[in-house]
């Protein structure tokens, strides 16, 4: 058997070691507190994941969609204010916060390819073909044909 080696970064190895402690003592005290008879965070945690394991799993599923859509709305909303230049009003759809309605200052061409450029970027990060963002290009004055979007403040 071909004898593997790993390479670790310094860096990599301590975030690993402060993790580990952190869980370490995070662990510790929930011990200490379910022996008084008090549940933490993280002995509510496990004890859903064994009493009800099947909503601990769905519930732990959509947790973690909810805190990736709230990325990807942080990426677009630095994007957005990063280009406020071009941008006359911006607004997300709130119920999945990747669908995104833009009102540009100029809308041509050249000034479209900034959000297509970011699309394309956006696209090859790995979690792009579950969760995809949408632009729509809005005429000026338009905002008011959209439905339950929340505007976009980029000041």
């Amino acid at each position: 058997m071909a004898n593997l080696t790993l390479n670790h970064s310094d860096k990599t190895d301590q975030y690993i070691a402060d993790l580990l402690s952190y869980v370490d003592n995070d662990v510790a005290t929930s011990r200490d507190c379910l022996k008084s008879g008090i549940d933490t965070k993280t002995s509510a945690y496990f004890r859903k994941f064994l009493t009800d394991p099947i909503n601990a799993y769905l519930e732990n599923h959509k947790n973690n969609r909810e805190n990736i859509l709230d990325s990807v709305y942080l990426i677009m909303d630095f994007f957005l204010k990063k280009n406020s230049q071009l941008i006359d009003k911006a607004y997300y759809n709130p119920s999945n916060k990747t669908t995104y309605y833009i009102s540009l200052k100029e809308d041509n061409h050249q000034t479209r390819e900034y959000f297509f450029e970011f699309l394309e970027i956006f696209d090859e990060l790995n979690i792009s073909n579950s969760f995809e963002i949408l632009i729509n290009f809005l005429p000026k004055g338009a905002e008011k044909s959209i439905n339950k979007a929340l505007e976009i403040h980029l000041n």
